[in-house]
């Protein structure tokens, strides 16, 4: 049992802390504001992942392996939505009142979530990777979602940090913007490949 969860915290911490597009808002927020500010937006998007991860175990995985349009769907428009937050990132020069006031929050965090490629591709891997069925599964869908909310909130926090650090090191607005702009790629590049293994 140690053993089993030891593995599956290892496996979610890898999961939360590489690059992905809530990683990379989270940055964004840390940059615009401050680590605090980002607690409602990683805070609904953990919630939401974990929950992700626990219908998984109830046949939410069956229900897109059988219905892949759905998937595909579901897919297409998380991809287009984060290209959208992209390119409101890409236009960002430098950090004002306006671009304040459209901090994601608790919602957008949620909402996110559900059509995030890479959360689906995390829940749909586990359900298979760590389904143990000598093991109550309501008990064990719950233990791993609460697991990975743990590690999840303050993962995302971390990146909203670093944010906040490196805006100290964009003073000027030439820099800031540039920063902006390298964020919004990266964005858009974490889309592609989310894409591209998808339907390759």
């Amino acid at each position: 049992m140690i053993s089993y969860l030891s593995s599956f915290t290892f496996f979610a911490i890898l999961a939360c802390i590489t690059p992905g597009p809530t990683n990379i808002i989270s940055l964004s927020i840390g940059m615009r504001t401050n680590a605090h500010r980002s607690l409602p937006f990683v805070t609904g998007a953990g919630f939401m992942a974990s929950l992700i991860l626990f219908l998984t175990f109830f046949g939410v995985a069956q229900f897109l392996d059988h219905y892949p349009m759905v998937r595909g769907v579901m897919t297409i428009t998380g991809a287009l939505w984060i290209s959208w937050m992209a390119w409101q990132l890409f236009r960002l020069e430098k950090t004002d009142i306006q671009s304040l006031e459209k901090i994601p929050g608790l919602t957008q965090g949620c909402a996110l979530q559900v059509i995030n490629p890479k959360v689906w591709m995390m829940a749909l891997s586990v359900s298979s990777l760590f389904f143990m069925p000598d093991f109550e599964k309501l008990t064990n869908a719950l233990t791993l979602s609460v697991i990975f909310f743990v590690i999840a909130v303050p993962s995302m926090a971390l990146w909203a940090y670093m944010g906040v650090l490196l805006k100290r090191q964009t003073q000027t607005k030439f820099s800031e913007g540039f920063v902006y702009k390298t964020l919004s790629l990266l964005l858009l590049a974490t889309v592609c490949s989310l894409l591209y293994s998808q339907f390759s």
